[in-house]
């Protein structure tokens, strides 16, 4: 306490004799509520302090507003009993009780009353303790004014005048309070009141010092919106010259600009002309204040209200004539370029939007528009500049958009004229001084597209460049301006007649240097005659090759035609190449006979050209060179002649080449006039310094080689070359009679492989192209001619080295002769009778005589490519003969054994009829003994070791034609295919693979004959009558592990499938997943025309047969594909081969199968049962059209899937049986839809079951899976025993857990409840269900990890209209339940959405609750008063909560109800209770209009008024009691929201809490009590930052929730006061996030004891 006085005792002597003491220190001394000292001992003075107590008492036993009257009655007898009294006993209390008797809700002669009683407790005390305590006493009288009836105003006025205008200076600490409670009387000047109010504030200035009076009224307009037109009336009408803070004005004044009311923005305006013109604020602001004023004002322009802009304008200009220009124009336009300069979006857009509204104004804006020009076109340019580098680095920001937005519709109103004036200036900077890219960048934005500016201003820019580029060609930044003109160029328009060049430059120099001259429009020619003159003065300075080009080009654009072509032509021989092709460009713009004398010279030169290494120079030179020759035809001779006397190296070539591609690009006919070139290119191939450039030129230009066969053919039918036949068992060999030239012949075969490497498909074309001099087309010439040197051989008794030549000259037939047989176009020509076979089986007798490794593997590929060919039918197109595979028919020719082009083979019995080596043997041709011949010799001869992987390989072509015979060589080539399927990349090697699997599936799959196990009954339809189909095969199936009896299916057919090879099918069904892959990536690739197609539809086939013979382990073969990701849904429906009914049944018996059920049919075994579910859920969500026909699957599955695991379903299941039972309750056939709703409502209970069962699990945690109960059924205990180890432990996914129950649960059960049970008492009935057993159990444990999910469905359950009765009573209880808090933070709005959809709407709920908080809470007798209370905060708690769920102004009727309850409770004295009730009231501030706040703010202010002191009283004394800590807190946190707030109706009590300039507050007077005291850590300020908004807004800082001392909030209390007390902190604009956020801290934190403890 001494330290308390101290401190103000020190204020007091530093204030000296004209400053006043703070009005709060003798709340802090014991002279509260008692006299001083030596009155105390007094008999009268205790009778009288008794008699007062007795009075107050009787104010809780008032029940009507007569009985007010009464009270104040003896209220104020009581009073006047004791003539002078040092204090009014329990003046705090009094004050209340008065404030509580002028509440807008009663009489006004109550009101009435409550002023006399005011009057005689000011006349009892006097001036100077009025003063002293009239913080106390104007608590609940000041704000009175606002609401007061009209009746009572005079007196109000008079009391007023009489008792605080008499005041004088002594009335400072309470000014700001009165000047808000007089204020409201001045709305409007006809009102009766307004000239007496006008008064009565008057004598207030006049009683105070006036400075004084002024700060405290613009305080007013700052901080307080009711009363801020009202205040700048009397402004208007009274002060004629600034008074007060200048920065407090200015601050005041740009709030009024802010303001939503356009009457306040209105009236600072009419303040502005009237009392502040500009010269006036310039005078008496600083800088920086006069410049955030003149922004704020200038920002009304936003607006487009004519009211307003017309009192802006006339604040600007002034009354004089030349006031605007000396007074206003200078700082429009240095704040303009300031916010500008900032570089910052959200202070740019503003400013561009006020510089476009004020060119509304001419007077205005055209003067700053002009001044400030350039800097915004350099300001603009800088912006632009810097925003793109960040770009670069992190993506652009929106406000950048934004900004440069409103930029260009800044540009759409400026004056093309003024851009075009600045650009021109900038042109005639030095060069080191020019921006172009800022030119460029104004180019850009300026609006170039308008007539005006493509016809005037654009051809003079382009003249002006010019003119600069030709008077001084060796600028450093040429490049820039030849650029420049470029871009104009773009935007050119120009007429066609006009002044001359020297004119129009005169003209420019002149039009933009004086304002209102007349434009000159500058026609084309003038333009393109300044380009010509540039393009000569940049050769003849040797510019760069680039700008002389682009200058060329440009005038080619235009079309202009050369003035001098003498001198024109002349520059040629003095450019570069590119330079060159430019200007002859225009030169061929010139008449023919100017032109002709020339044609000679510019032919050489572009011929010259065409060895350049640039391909555009190459694109030019050509089209120049057929430009000319379009002159003169007759030089075309001349130019072929000197491009093939050229020839001679890799240039000439190299010219001929690109002569010979561009000709061609041009559809000109080259072949007929350059024969002779193409005749050098043959030649050159067999000279071997030229023949690389011809292999060169044949890869590089050839475009079609129909041209380059006639030359080869020459070569390899030369007639020197001659023969003789050899006979062999098998075939007909050749010797050459005499050497050849080998290596020649051998260069003619590489020379044609070179051709297929590069020609490919377009060679193909060029083959089947007939040839006119052998009347047949070249492919089968080729085929004669190649096949007859792939069986030459050396002559008997050659040397080694003519022997090696003449295998390598072999060696190239072959590899022709493959490719050759490999053409599509070539089948026709392979009939039986041709010779190629008996060719290429001698051919390989012989290489395995002598050893020929290489030949042998050629010979091999040869012969296999003939073998493999489909023979032609007779008379008709060539067809293959499905042949049986172990077999081939007599007579037949060798081919394919299986051709999966066409339909599969039939699955007769007779397809197996010859199953031994002997039979086949027998019908085996000559052809198949020569192939068992060549493959016993070819494998068994010592040194074939190395070529044994080709021989393998021919034999699994051959197998058909072996016979079984072979079985041994099958497997081992079977497993080959097996390790490196898919693996290949070229189109023959995937063939090849292709046919080894196909052959491993025919000799593994089984062969079904009888009806397969799935795929409809003959009559198609769907439902319980299909046969033998997969729906009966499961019931059967699913029967079977119980008992040997069941249904009897004797009298159905039963399937019985045959292998050839069983024990190949496992591994042979190991590969359906890559099969499965390759398909997908073939319907992929066949769209682009890409890939093997004839491979493609090989594949496909294929896929069909494996679909036939084994279909459940081929359909989840494809499941496993698209699980992994390698196809869609619709490839799968497409690969699989299968219907949808098929695809679902297999899907649910193979799930049912991996638990043990059902015989052990071959299975996919990689497949689990998750993948399946999933696929089940896409295919019956991919259409619904399939329910029907497999409900009778669905219920079966469903049935002995709930006997498996009964309490352990798993969402997909519930999916599933959802989607069926939703689509077919309202079937036709009613037996159809009642097996749904039954089916249904068991998946339901199990479902609750499972919830139940899992959810309180001792080992719940977030994705556990779901387990079933430790009780079975025989059925589940066998399956479970039976069941695969994997099959049990892939039901541990996410899709399997407790969550994903509970989501599947509220995203889908919920909804099927209702369209499949239809009557709302079921459905209700099955909602009840759930909440009762899983709901409303899992709510009252929140430690739960799946409280959030259950929130959430019950939620959705509350969401449904019609299912109160199914939650609304349980979840009431649990809101009531003493657990409910503390509340998780996450879970806090799923529980303000279940309210507010609930209860909060509802008026019954709150008046419970505030019914609540009246009744005894408890009837126990020995109940205790901290139980009381504990319980009181819990309701208090769950009101603010409600209140928080429900809508502004929601529960209006209730607000007397809730006030009164406040009233009440406050006078328990419970810290806990106070904190609990001050946090009602923060969420009443946010959920409830100011106005219906008002009666209620003075009994809040009363308890804060006691709250401050009681907690500073015991500073030195005993330690602080925990509820005045607790009190403390909550006290600090409202102030704290009303800053942030700053909400207007608390604005009037402000002088209480931090003072009056001058004069302290309460805050003041706890800051000095505890600024020795060293404050603990606190998390007041740690948390805070966390909860707290953004730097520029307004937010609450106090987001502790429990302290131990007051000292806590010392450092809180400091920032309160700056927060308050700072007029720029009212500018900004309040964080509702952030007030929200720390509302929502307190609402769901424990209802707990604070101020002990750890916090």
């Amino acid at each position: 306490m001494a330290t308390l006085i101290k401190v103000g005792a020190t204020r007091r002597a530093q204030a000296g004799a004209g400053q006043e003491r703070g009005p709060v220190a003798h709340l802090c001394s014991p002279t509260c509520s008692t006299p001083c000292p030596d009155m105390r001992s007094s008999h009268a003075f205790k009778k009288y302090s008794a008699a007062m107590e007795r009075v107050l008492a009787t104010f809780d036993s008032i029940a009507e507003w007569p009985d007010m009257i009464t009270f104040l009655s003896k209220l104020a007898k009581t009073i006047q009993s004791f003539p002078n009294p040092p204090n009014v006993p329990g003046k705090l209390l009094v004050s209340k009780r008065l404030a509580q008797c002028l509440n807008p809700a009663l009489p006004a002669g109550v009101h009435q009353k409550a002023l006399e009683t005011y009057s005689v407790v000011f006349d009892v005390l006097g001036p100077e303790k009025l003063a002293n305590d009239a913080t106390i006493w104007t608590f609940g009288l000041f704000p009175y004014f606002t609401f007061a009836p009209m009746s009572v105003k005079p007196a109000l006025l008079t009391l007023v005048e009489k008792y605080f205008v008499t005041l004088g200076h002594l009335v400072l600490p309470v000014l700001s309070s009165l000047l808000m409670a007089l204020l409201p009387g001045l709305e409007e000047e006809d009102n009766e009141f307004f000239e007496p109010t006008l008064a009565v504030i008057d004598k207030v200035q006049r009683s105070v010092d006036t400075d004084r009076f002024y700060h405290s009224l613009w305080t007013c307009v700052l901080t307080t919106a009711p009363v801020r037109r009202t205040g700048l009336t009397y402004l208007t009408k009274r002060q004629a010259m600034i008074r007060g803070s200048p920065p407090l004005v200015v601050k005041a004044l740009a709030v009024c600009f802010h303001d939503r009311s356009q009457l306040v923005q209105r009236s600072a305006l009419d303040l502005l002309l009237a009392r502040y013109p500009l010269h006036r604020v310039s005078a008496e602001c600083n800088d920086d204040d006069l410049r955030f004023l003149t922004n704020e004002v200038l920002k009304v322009a936003l607006h487009r209200d004519m009211s307003l802009n017309r009192r802006l304008y006339a604040w600007v200009q002034g009354e004089e004539e030349d006031y605007f220009r000396a007074h206003s124009q200078g700082l429009i336009v240095q704040c303009l370029r300031m916010e500008l300069e900032s570089m910052v979006a959200p202070r740019m857009i503003p400013s561009f939007k006020v510089l476009t509204s004020l060119l509304d104004k001419h007077a205005v804006g055209g003067p700053i528009f002009a001044a400030l020009l350039p800097a915004t076109l350099d300001i603009l340019f800088d912006y632009h500049s810097q925003q793109q580098e960040q770009q670069d680095a992190r993506g652009a920001p929106s406000d950048f958009q934004d900004a440069m937005g409103t930029a260009a519709m800044f540009f759409e109103v400026l004056d093309a004229t003024a851009v075009w004036r600045e650009i021109h200036v900038r042109l005639d900077q030095p060069p080191d001084e020019i921006n172009l890219e800022w030119v460029h960048f104004t180019l850009q934005w300026g609006n170039l597209d308008i007539d005006d500016t493509r016809r005037i201003h654009v051809p003079m820019a382009i003249l002006h460049v010019v003119e600069l580029l030709v008077d001084d060609p060796d600028r450093p930044d040429f490049a820039g301006l030849a650029r420049l003109i470029a871009s104009l160029c773009g935007h050119l328009d120009a007429p066609t007649s006009g002044p001359e060049i020297d004119l129009a430059l005169d003209h420019i120099r002149r039009i933009y240097s004086e304002p209102g001259s007349a434009f000159l429009v500058v026609p084309m020619a003038t333009v393109a005659h300044a380009l010509e003159r540039l393009l000569f003065v940049s050769v003849q300075h040797h510019r760069s090759d680039l700008e002389i080009s682009s200058i060329s080009a440009i005038l080619g654009d235009l079309g202009h035609t050369p003035h001098d072509p003498v001198a024109f032509l002349a520059l040629l021989a003095t450019t570069s190449v590119s330079v060159a092709q430019s200007l002859l460009r225009l030169a061929l713009n010139l008449p023919t006979a100017t032109l002709s004398p020339h044609v000679t010279v510019i032919l050489d030169l572009l011929i010259a050209h065409l060895a350049h290494r640039d391909a555009v120079v190459h694109d030019h030179a050509v089209d120049l060179i057929w430009r000319v020759l379009s002159l003169d035809p007759t030089q075309l001779t001349t130019v072929v002649d000197t491009i093939n006397a050229r020839m001679h190296d890799e240039a000439g070539f190299d010219a001929f080449g690109v002569f010979w591609r561009y000709s061609q690009e041009r559809f000109v006919d080259a072949a007929l006039v350059m024969g002779r070139p193409l005749l050098t290119v043959l030649t050159a191939l067999q000279s071997r310094a030229t023949r690389r450039c011809a292999e060169r030129w044949i890869s590089t230009y050839l475009a079609s080689y129909t041209h380059m066969l006639v030359p080869l053919l020459q070569l390899l039918e030369d007639p020197l070359i001659v023969r003789d036949e050899v006979a062999l068992p098998f075939g007909v060999a050749y010797n050459y009679r005499s050497a050849v030239d080998y290596k020649l012949l051998d260069f003619g075969f590489a020379l044609l492989g070179s051709l297929f490497e590069l020609g490919q498909r377009q060679l193909h074309a060029a083959l089947v192209q007939p040839d006119l001099h052998r009347h047949r087309p070249y492919l089968a010439t080729l085929l004669d001619v190649s096949s007859l040197f792939l069986a030459s051989f050396a002559p008997d008794g050659a040397i080694v080295p003519e022997q090696n030549a003449a295998d390598q000259l072999q060696l190239a037939a072959c590899d022709s002769f493959a490719r050759l047989v490999a053409i599509p176009e070539s089948q026709p020509l392979l009939a039986l009778t041709n010779p190629y076979q008996r060719r290429v089986i001698a051919a390989l007798f012989r290489a395995i005589e002598r050893g020929v490794l290489e030949l042998q593997v050629k010979l091999l590929g040869t012969l296999k490519a003939l073998l493999i060919v489909p023979p032609p039918a007779a008379g008709a197109a060539p067809t293959v003969s499905p042949a049986p595979p172990t077999m081939t028919r007599s007579g037949a020719i060798l081919g394919s054994n299986l051709d999966l082009t066409a339909p599969a083979p039939s699955s007769s019995p007779t397809s197996n009829k010859r199953d031994s080596a002997g039979d086949a043997d027998q019908d085996v041709p000559d052809s198949g003994a020569a192939l068992e011949a060549i493959l016993a010799q070819g494998m068994t001869t010592a040194g074939n070791t190395p070529v044994l992987a080709a021989y393998v390989e021919f034999l699994v072509a051959v197998t058909p034609i072996l016979g079984p015979s072979l079985r041994r060589l099958f497997l081992v080539m079977i497993q080959a295919l097996h390790r490196t399927l898919l693996e290949t990349t070229d189109e023959n090697s995937f063939i090849a693979y292709l046919r080894g699997v196909q052959h491993v599936y025919l000799v593994a799959l089984p062969v079904k004959d009888g009806p397969a196990l799935t795929g409809r009954s003959a009559s198609g339809s769907g439902g319980a009558d299909e046969g033998l189909g997969l729906v009966q095969y499961v019931s059967g199936v699913f029967a079977s592990p119980l008992s040997s009896s069941g249904p009897s299916n004797s009298g159905q057919p039963t399937a019985r499938s045959t292998s050839h090879l069983p024990w190949l099918l496992d591994p042979a069904i190991a590969t359906f997943s890559d099969l499965a892959m390759m398909l997908v990536e073939a319907a992929r690739m066949a769209p682009d025309r890409r890939g093997p197609r004839d491979a493609f539809r090989r594949l496909d086939r294929l896929a069909k047969h494996v679909s036939t013979a084994v279909p459940r382990p081929w359909i989840e073969a494809v499941i496993a594909v698209w699980s992994a990701g390698g196809c869609t849904l619709e490839e799968l429906l497409a690969v699989s081969h299968a219907e949808m009914e098929t695809l679902c049944t297999t899907c649910m018996s193979s799930i049912l199968m991996r638990f043990g059920l059902g015989s052990q049919a071959p299975m996919f075994r990689p497949l689990t049962v998750p993948i399946l579910f999933d696929a089940l859920l896409a295919l019956t969500g991919h259409s619904t059209t399939h329910y029907f026909q497999t409900w009778t699957a669905l219920q079966q599955f469903a049935r002995d899937y709930l006997s498996i695991q009964p309490n352990a379903l798993h969402a997909p299941l519930v999916k599933l049986a959802a989607a069926y039972c939703s689509a077919l309750c309202g079937h036709a056939d009613r037996r159809i839809s009642k097996d749904a709703v039954e089916l249904f409502q068991k998946v339901v209970d199990a479902l609750n079951a499972t919830l139940v069962a899992s959810i309180f699990q001792a080992d719940a945690t977030p994705g556990s899976p779901v387990k079933p109960s430790s009780s079975k059924s025989r059925l589940s205990n066998l399956v479970i025993a039976s069941a695969s180890a994997d099959a049990i432990a892939s039901m541990a996914g996410p899709d399997y857990s407790v969550e994903s129950l509970l989501a599947v649960t509220r995203d889908t059960v919920l909804l099927a409840v209702r369209d499949v049970l239809r009557d709302q008492d079921r459905a209700a009935a099955a909602y009840s269900s759930l909440v009762y057993y899983v709901v409303q159990p899992a709510l009252k444990q929140p430690a739960l990890p799946t409280y959030r999910l259950i929130l959430s469905l019950m939620d959705s359950i509350a969401a449904i209209p019609w299912t109160a009765r199914a939650w609304k009573r349980e979840i009431w209880d649990h809101f009531l339940d003493y657990r409910f808090f503390p509340l998780a933070s996450d879970a806090f709005p799923e529980w303000c959405a279940l309210l507010g959809r609930g209860y909060a709407q509802d008026p019954d709920r709150v008046t419970d609750l505030v019914t609540r908080l009246a009744a005894p809470v408890t009837n126990l007798l020995f109940s205790s008063r901290d139980h009381e209370v504990a319980t009181r905060c819990q309701l208090v708690r769950r009101l603010s909560m409600l209140l928080w769920a429900g809508d502004m102004d929601r529960h209006l009727p209730a607000m007397p109800l809730i006030q009164e309850r406040i009233v009440n409770l406050l006078a328990l004295g419970s810290g806990d209770l106070f904190y609990e009730l001050f946090l009602l009231v923060r969420v009443m501030i946010l959920r409830f209009s100011a106005q219906h706040l008002t009666s209620l703010w003075p009994i809040l202010i009363a308890d804060m008024v006691r709250v401050l002191p009681s907690v500073m009283t015991t500073k030195d004394g005993a330690q602080t009691a925990r509820d005045d800590v607790v009190s403390l807190l909550a006290v600090f946190k409202l102030l704290d929201l009303v800053v942030a707030l700053q909400f207007a109706d608390f604005q009037v009590y402000t002088a209480m809490f931090w003072g009056e300039p001058l004069n302290t507050g309460l805050v003041d007077a706890f800051v000095a009590g505890f600024s020795d005291d060293p404050s603990p850590a606190s998390p007041v300020f740690a948390t805070a930052k966390s909860l707290a908004g953004h730097g520029d807004r307004r937010a609450p800082e106090l987001a502790a929730t429990n302290i131990v001392h007051p000292s806590e909030l010392t450092h809180f209390a400091r920032s309160l006061l700056r927060r308050a007390r700072d007029p720029s902190f009212v500018l900004r604009t309040s964080d509702m996030d952030a007030v929200q956020r720390i509302i929502v801290a307190d609402l769901v934190q424990a209802v707990a004891k604070r101020g002990v403890g750890e916090k």
